[in-house]
C-alpha cells in the first residue's frame, strides 16, 4: 500500500507517545468491507482498502468512520503506484467535499484461513505506522465469515 503521499495530504498525529488503546468501528464501516471483500476477494489475491475517519487523542481512540477501497493494482506495480497515490488523495479530497470525515487512520485486507500475517502485511503496517503513528489494520477473514442459516442450528 502506498501510505507516504496520502498519509501527508490527511494531516494525522505525528506525536511519538500517542499509543492507541481502542478502535470504534461505525457499522457501515464493517458493512462495506464485507461487501468489498465478497465481491471482488474471491481469489487468492487479497483486497485492500484505505480507513477513514478521526483520532480521540483524549482518550487514545481511532474512531473508523468510513472507507474505500483500493483498486486492484496489476503486474506493473511500479507504474500503478503513483496512479494509487493520486487515487487516494482524489478519494480523500472529495470525501472532505462531502463533509465526511477524511483523515487517513489505517487500512483493510481480506484474508485466508491461516494466512492472516504475514511479512508484506507487517511491513506494510509498519509503513503506515511510520508515517501515521495512530494506525491501524483491520482483516477480514473470507472463509471465517461464510453466512450461517440460523434455523439450520440446534436448539
Amino acid at each position: 500500500m502506498a501510505a507516504s503521499a496520502a498519509v501527508a495530504a490527511s494531516g494525522t498525529v505525528k506525536e511519538e507517545s500517542f499509543k492507541v488503546e481502542n478502535v470504534q468501528v461505525d457499522g457501515l464501516v464493517v458493512l462495506k468491507i464485507i461487501q468489498h471483500c465478497e465481491q471482488e476477494g474471491g481469489g487468492p489475491e487479497a483486497v485492500q482498502g484505505n480507513l477513514l475517519g478521526l483520532v480521540d487523542e483524549v482518550n487514545k481512540r481511532v474512531e473508523i468512520t468510513n472507507c474505500f477501497p483500493t483498486p486492484h493494482r496489476g503486474d506493473e506495480e511500479e507504474e500503478d503506484s503513483g496512479q494509487l497515490q493520486e487515487y487516494q488523495i482524489e478519494m480523500m479530497r472529495l470525501m472532505r467535499e462531502v463533509n465526511v470525515d477524511h483523515m487517513l487512520v489505517g487500512w483493510y485486507q481480506s484474508t485466508f484461513v491461516r494466512s492472516s500475517i504475514n511479512r508484506t502485511l507487517v511491513e506494510s503496517q509498519f509503513t503506515y505506522q511510520k508515517a501515521i503513528k495512530a494506525s491501524v489494520v483491520l482483516l477480514y477473514g473470507l472463509f471465517l465469515c461464510l453466512p450461517v442459516c440460523l434455523s439450520c442450528l440446534p436448539a
